[in-house]
This record gives C-alpha cells, structure tokens and sequence, in this order.
C-alpha cells in the first residue's frame, strides 16, 4: 500500500516526497508528502502499520505546523473492516477518529482524517501470482524495487501475471534533494 501511494501522491500528483517535518538540524524526522496548494501547505501521512506509527504522524504533523512549514495536516488510514485483514492493532478510522478528538488542547492544527476501505468494486491484487517466487521477495526491506515493479506494472494496466524480476521498474520516489527512497519499512 504504501507503494501504491508513494508512486500516486509523489509521481503522479506531485506531492514533495518526504520532506523534513521539522527545521531541527540532523533531526531527519520526515513526513511522507507535503505540497502547496495556492499558500495552503497541507503534509499527508499514509498509515497501514501499527497504531504506535499513527501517533508518530500526529506528532510529526504537531511538529511541522509549529515551525510553519504546514497550515493542516492530513492522515489517511484503513478502516477497522481492511486493518483487520492487514495484521493486529493496525491504525484505523474508527480508533482514529474516537482518540484524536481527546488531544485537542495539544493538538494545535485542523487534521483531516481519511478512512480507506474495500467494496465491491475493490480490485484485490494477488501478489502471488506474479512472477516472484515468494512474498519475501517482495515483503520487507530491500524489496523496493520489485514493489515498484508490482505497482507501476498494475497502474500501467499490465497484469500482475507478467509481473517479474526482470519487468521495469519504472519511476521511482525521490526527495527534495534528488535521492532516491530508502526503503524504510516504518
């Protein structure tokens, strides 16, 4: 998933990829997208992991309207019904939307909390049956390139069939400052 949104925010919506949350020197805390809409500066943070991570985001969007550098924060988040598929204690909405209201003397900014969900006209991509042997060739660090493989193939309306080791890999996510990602499973 996070694949899937680092190539629709970053590639293809233009979005500032991972930009400093903060103007901390050597801080290195990141946001995952930020951009300017006509003096608006809206940062998104995108959690499919553990709910400790969706705290994490409440504070980077904390700390990067403090120093000016974004006037609103956006989180998106399954709901409960796709986070239980995910793995437990996965962020979602629902528990989201009942905490985030308890913090409001310390949370100083509007932050648009967005729920993401399954239904009908879900497409659910089997990975399995690419051409990668096993999920760990593409599950956990260092297996970037082949999710990039897997999600541009996909959003290309190529099948994940013909989806293999050797396919392109296609346009990567790069900062501000031209590097490439990291692979940083958070």
């Amino acid at each position: 998933m996070n694949t899937y949104f680092d190539r629709k925010f970053h590639i293809d919506l233009g979005w500032e990829y991972h930009p400093f949350a903060t103007k901390i020197p050597n801080s290195n805390l990141r946001a995952d997208y930020r951009k300017n809409f006509n003096g608006l500066k809206v940062q998104s943070e995108i959690q499919f992991g553990n709910m400790a991570r969706w705290y994490s985001d409440v504070f980077k969007f904390q700390a990067a309207y403090s120093e000016s550098l974004i006037d609103v924060g956006v989180s998106v988040v399954p709901m409960n019904s796709l986070a239980t598929r995910i793995d437990s204690n996965v962020a979602y909405f629902e528990r989201a939307m009942r905490e985030l209201p308890s913090a409001q003397l310390s949370i100083t900014l509007p932050i648009l909390l967005v729920g993401v969900e399954l239904d009908e006209e879900s497409t659910v991509i089997d990975v399995s049956t690419s051409g990668f042997g096993t999920v760990g060739e593409v599950n956990g660090k260092g297996k970037e390139e082949n999710r990039l493989r897997i999600v541009n193939a996909i959003v290309g309306g190529n099948s994940i069939t013909t989806v293999n080791a050797s396919s392109p890999i296609g346009d990567k996510p790069r900062t501000a400052s031209g590097a490439a990602e990291e692979d940083d499973e958070e």
